[in-house]
């Protein structure tokens, strides 16, 4: 069965306030580069609507107070990335991401509830998706990330201790689907990672550095043979708490491309390490059965599933 469309996020986004977008605001429907541009930006509440394809180049700054929705099946936001710079409530929904020159979507500078749900992102020059530098209070949820290396990246450095107490995502029904690494990876943030379908990750599913706090919970990794890890490159370890995962391979595992990672084990499991944090003392949430991840998100998660 269709999970509903939801009008509000579940996790994080929920909190400090809610995250409500251009809700209220006027209504705009862009069509180019131009009118594109020119709408997201300033705090007043607006909903802007994607028809088509948006060419883009850069980093495209994004206002406080917006949705920016696709229409149809077929929104398109190509060759540029969109920059949340001490931005709040912004909602970003609908639309596919392809081959942006830097960043897909970069979340900077203590910018504060943030949805992203049910996008599609593939092959950008960095990474596809960035919250860093005491951004907080974000919810990624239903969407495919695909044909890429570095996917999320939660934290900016090793030594961005400041980061420490913000940086709280919930990453939630997303399909990881053949991407290499950060699914996510955290350093020092407190991230819940709930019912994700990992498949044929070849370095690693979700890795936590930095003493960051992580709960992997209820999702389905499907030969991905380091679905959880607890240190990363030279970085210090992490906390990771684990239940209600499945853990599945119907393949002999591959040879990694990254130089970081150690022969694979013949039976994968989820590394944990400390006590990590309870997600159901920050947001109410059900969870789905783990073996009905798969299904439902490959039925249901990305742009034009809505």
């Amino acid at each position: 069965m269709k999970p509903p469309i939801e009008d509000a996020p579940m996790g994080f986004a929920s909190l400090n306030g809610g995250t409500t977008g251009g809700k209220g605001g006027m209504v705009v429907t862009v069509s180019d580069s131009e009118a594109f541009k020119e709408a997201i930006v300033g705090n007043t509440p607006t909903i802007v609507q994607v028809q088509g394809t948006i060419n883009l180049s850069g980093m495209n700054d994004v206002g406080s107070n917006k949705t920016i929705l696709g229409l149809g099946t077929d929104a398109k936001i190509v060759g540029g990335g969109l920059y949340l710079y001490e931005e709040k409530n912004v909602i970003i929904r609908n639309i596919s991401f392809q081959d942006a020159d830097e960043d897909a979507i970069g979340i900077t500078e203590k910018t504060t509830n943030v949805w992203i749900d049910h996008n599609t992102f593939s092959n950008a020059a960095d990474g596809l998706l960035d919250i860093v530098r005491q951004s907080s209070f974000v919810t990624v949820s239903w969407n495919v990330f695909t044909n890429h290396h570095k996917t999320i990246l939660i934290g900016h450095s090793d030594a961005a201790s400041a980061d420490a107490g913000h940086l709280k995502v919930t990453i939630h029904h997303n399909w990881f689907d053949a991407t290499l690494t950060r699914h996510p990876s955290v350093r020092h943030g407190t991230v819940h990672a709930l019912n994700n379908f990992y498949n044929s990750n070849l370095s690693y599913g979700v890795a936590s550095r930095m003493e960051a706090d992580v709960v992997v919970e209820g999702n389905y990794f499907l030969n991905t043979w380091f679905p959880c890890v607890t240190q990363y490159a030279d970085s210090d370890p992490g906390d990771i708490v684990e239940y209600g995962n499945i853990i599945e391979t119907n393949m002999p595992p591959p040879v990694s491309r990254d130089p970081n990672d150690p022969p694979p084990p013949e039976v994968p499991v989820c590394a944990t390490r400390g006590t990590a944090f309870d997600p159901a003392a920050q947001y109410p949430y059900t969870a789905d059965k783990a073996e009905n991840v798969q299904a439902l998100v490959t039925n249901y998660a990305g742009a034009g599933k809505m």
